[in-house]
């Protein structure tokens, strides 16, 4: 079904530039297949696996002096639908005016601007990790909540900067919808918001020199916790479109051959009730070095904790690894992390720790 699809759009891609004698359509896109190893150190346990970890695939075209227009599809976990594994999504559908860096506005779906890495984390043959800072690793999706942290998506976005001499004032703006969105499961058309709760996300930074810092936030509603009133009392739907906050900070340096950056978030559900109590809270550092002309080496450290009620979940992940540019074209990486994982409560505690280990190949196509 996926050759399919492929084949389809590349027939009607180069047959419609082909009658029309425009310009052909810009087709390019990264993957990454892995192996990965994991032992664990608390259970009798071991487990290895080569999987097509991602591909991105990119359709691009200017439409006039200004515009332009990109399509961005995402394969996750070796995607095979006739075998049910991972995933196929259309991530971003967009046409971008542009009046110059100062200004930007793109109108569709789009992976919004939020941090320093949400918007460059497909770019998987120039960032060094295999395993990227967690709550990025968007082929962990089926186990951790990704989406919680950082806005997958907006619909209209405004962008640029604000020159000042060496200091430059970076913006941005955006909406989208909030995490109400329907399913095939549910009564109406699936893949529309189902309240007015829509997401307000913005980010402002600064540029100086080799310095990058910014402050990012969001806004929307979630109906999550839809019926907890029947835990916590009060009227029915007070937990309907309770809002959302995620506050983000990020902070980037290069000096000659060593660079670091860093980033933090928060994510809060603003709901007046000293009982109810859900917070969720990222954060990681790293610093790397380029030791020869392709070989590029880092040391990172990651912690997400997420606290709900009386139960408190940590996963802190220190690791390094290894990126090699064999050609222009082709990365190889190694990645390693001993993984610790705790779990607690008023009456346990829980560890689940393990080392993890990887090799990859990384493609720009």
């Amino acid at each position: 079904m996926m050759r399919k699809i492929l084949f389809v759009l590349l027939f009607n891609v180069f047959f419609a530039n082909a009658q029309t004698g425009e310009a052909p359509i810009r087709v390019f896109g990264y993957f990454q297949n892995t192996f990965q190893y994991q032992r664990y150190t608390t259970r009798d346990r071991e487990q290895d696996s080569f999987i097509m970890q991602q591909m991105n695939l990119f359709f691009q075209k200017d439409l006039g002096r200004n515009w332009t227009a990109l399509v961005n599809f995402e394969l996750l976990n070796s995607f095979s639908s006739s075998r049910r594994w991972g995933a196929f999504n259309l991530e971003e559908a967009w046409v971008r005016y542009r009046a110059g860096r100062q200004f930007n506005m793109k109108l569709g779906l789009q992976i919004p601007v939020f941090n320093n890495f949400n918007e460059i984390k497909n770019r998987t043959p120039i960032i060094p990790y295999i395993i990227r800072p967690l709550i990025y690793e968007t082929s962990f999706r089926e186990n951790i909540a990704v989406d919680e942290y950082a806005p997958q998506s907006a619909y209209i976005q405004f962008y640029g900067f604000i020159p000042g001499g060496d200091v430059k004032i970076d913006y941005a703006v955006y909406l989208g919808n909030s995490p109400n969105i329907t399913t095939i499961e549910q009564k109406g058309v699936s893949g529309i918001d189902s309240t007015t709760a829509l997401l307000l996300g913005g980010r402002i930074g600064i540029r100086y020199k080799n310095l990058k810092a910014g402050l990012s936030l969001t806004r929307d509603g979630s109906n999550a916790f839809k019926g907890a009133e029947m835990v916590f009392g009060g009227p029915a739907g007070r937990f309907i479109n309770i809002p959302r906050v995620r506050f983000g900070s990020d902070l980037s340096y290069e000096y000659e051959r060593i660079d670091v950056s860093a980033e933090f978030i928060n994510v809060s559900y603003r709901e007046n009730i000293p009982a109810f109590e859900f917070e969720k809270e990222f954060y990681y550092g790293t610093i790397g070095a380029q030791l020869t002309d392709d070989l590029y080496g880092f040391f990172s450290y990651w912690k997400t904790k997420e606290t709900v009620m009386n139960f408190i979940v940590e996963v802190v992940v220190p690791n390094v690894g290894f990126r090699f540019n064999l050609t222009d074209r082709i990365t190889i990486k190694l990645h390693y992390a001993p993984v610790q994982v705790e779990s607690t409560d008023q009456h346990r505690y829980r560890d689940d720790n393990f080392d993890f280990f990887a090799a990859a190949i990384s493609v720009f196509m």
